[in-house]
């Protein structure tokens, strides 16, 4: 067995398609198909079973994916200590997380990432939270992000990167529109658009009420943050998402910002496998305290310059 084909091996058991294989190691479908074949040869037994319709790990696939992580693992630590220093991060590194996070948060960070780790190959998936979920539970991917609450009941280790600020918007025109701030008596009796229950932006939602007392008439459910928007503009109600959410809404004056005080700001948590955790996965988390703690630093300054002008 070789180092080489067990990596193969291991992400076709992780993604169960030899196509997704493929590409997540940047080879040919082919020759990702003969390393499989050259490691069941080797071993005298089936490691997938390819008569249904959806690939599976045999008996013997389910019992080599185990001894695959260790030996894979191992390999890393002896490169480390034969060395002297830590193995120079490289190979796929895959990292799922909400789409707005994606698109505003992550390039800053995945730009400091790979001027600093070239050699590795990033693929970054916009996922809900199921997903990020079931990706690190199934080790199917190295990080993920979640916003908001802490996932529970999971094998995943968790740390807060980042705050996220959270904003009440409205339509224009709206009659709370243009005060200096709203209370949550004001907010109770309107009418309120969110996304639907155990999607993160509805965990952001419902922790804005947590101590400002109970639910407000939450008069639709909808499928994406950006249908969020487009309703509060239309008139239909009030919505609470991450500022970074609706920058593009309210530069364009779509939707106009609500002062709340007692609006708290999100988490940001950065997750891995607990079992798992790849040099590059180090590096990329390294990266993200680094950024955090220089983002103190400037939001700390602001607040010196603006007590002190």
């Amino acid at each position: 067995m070789r180092l080489r084909q067990l990596e193969t091996f291991r992400t076709v058991a992780r993604t169960l398609n030899f196509r997704r294989a493929a590409e997540r190691l940047h080879y040919a479908q082919s020759s990702v198909t003969e390393q499989v074949q050259g490691l069941e040869s080797d071993l005298g037994v089936p490691l997938f079973d390819r008569t249904g319709r959806k690939l599976r790990l045999t008996e013997a696939g389910t019992r080599l994916l185990t001894y695959a992580d260790q030996m894979l693992s191992l390999e890393e630590a002896a490169r480390a200590a034969v060395t002297g220093q830590d193995a120079a991060p490289s190979g796929p590194l895959t990292l799922r997380a909400p789409e707005t996070l994606c698109a505003r948060r992550l390039p800053p960070l995945l730009t400091a990432f790979h001027a600093r780790h070239p050699q590795v190959r990033l693929t970054v998936q916009p996922a809900g939270r199921a997903d990020v979920r079931r990706g690190l539970q199934e080790a199917e991917i190295d990080l993920g992000l979640f916003l908001g609450a802490v996932p529970r009941g999971l094998d995943v280790a968790c740390e807060e990167i980042s705050r996220e600020p959270l904003c009440l918007v409205a339509p224009p025109g709206h009659a709370l529109a243009g005060r200096p701030s709203v209370t949550a008596v004001e907010l109770a009796d309107r009418a309120f658009i969110s996304t639907q229950t155990g999607c993160a932006y509805r965990d952001v939602f419902e922790s804005a009420w947590a101590e400002a007392g109970p639910l407000p008439q939450v008069v639709a459910e909808v499928g994406s943050v950006a249908a969020v928007a487009r309703c509060v503009a239309s008139g239909m109600g009030l919505a609470v998402l991450p500022e970074v959410a609706v920058l593009d809404e309210l530069a364009r004056g779509d939707v106009v910002a609500l002062r709340w005080d007692a609006l708290p700001c999100a988490g940001v948590w950065m997750a891995w496998n607990a079992q798992r955790l790849s040099p590059a996965a180090v590096a990329v988390l390294s990266i993200a305290r680094e950024m955090r703690v220089e983002g103190e630093r400037s939001s700390a300054s602001a607040r010196l310059l603006t007590a002190h002008p």
